[in-house]
């Protein structure tokens, strides 16, 4: 994971008309972030639909990507096509260190197709092992959302993080970092405390 050091230039306001110029980006990214929190709840519970819940988090978490970076696209134009959003959005990262996750992403499209027991590219084999691989797909796109760190950090799944360290009791935060590997929690409290001293700074 890479570490952000980019300088810390936001006041509250200035977040405040970030996030209402973002709208749709911050709704989907809230509820991403609730859908990977249920998905991680149901698969460490050995649940195998937390799968379909952890494809509709990664194709959420995609479409906040791109609507970062484009802000054109219209979320719903891609409906579910998910290894289509993944392609897209590599096309932005541009260096091959996301091909690894190919297989994964196929994967999930077979799983959110499991919904219903007779449409005909349900995956053949799902298991609540591949947490730890979809953890460490989400926790790479959530790190790299073209989005200042005075809200990445006050936000989505990083908040949720650095919250559990402070003794929150919200199921989101708990399902979240609940043997969740993918998390680098020196970087991300040590970021979420420089990027909250410096709004109360500012207060």
């Amino acid at each position: 994971m890479i570490k952000n050091n980019s300088e810390l230039l936001l006041n509250n306001e200035q977040i405040r008309e970030f996030a209402r110029k973002k709208q749709t980006a911050m709704l989907y990214l809230y509820q991403a972030t609730e859908e990977y929190a249920s998905s991680r709840c149901l698969l460490l519970n050995g649940l195998i639909p937390g799968l379909i819940f952890s494809a509709q988090a990664v194709e959420k978490f995609l479409k906040v990507f791109i609507m970062l970076k484009d802000p054109k696209y219209k979320p719903k134009s891609s409906r579910h096509n998910l290894f289509q959003l993944f392609k897209r959005v590599k096309i932005y990262i541009g260096d091959g260190s996301w091909d690894k996750y190919d297989g994964l992403v196929k994967r999930l499209r077979g799983h959110y197709q499991s919904r219903y027991p007779d449409n005909t590219s349900i995956s053949k084999i799902m298991s609540a092992n591949e947490i730890h691989e979809i953890d460490e797909l989400v926790m790479e796109i959530v790190m790299k959302l073209d989005m200042p760190d005075e809200v990445k950090y006050r936000a989505g799944v990083l908040v949720n993080i650095y919250e559990s360290t402070k003794g929150s009791r919200f199921p989101t935060s708990k399902w979240i970092t609940e043997q969740n590997k993918s998390i680098n929690l020196y970087e991300i409290i040590e970021r979420s405390i420089e990027v909250e001293r410096f709004l109360n700074n500012k207060k």
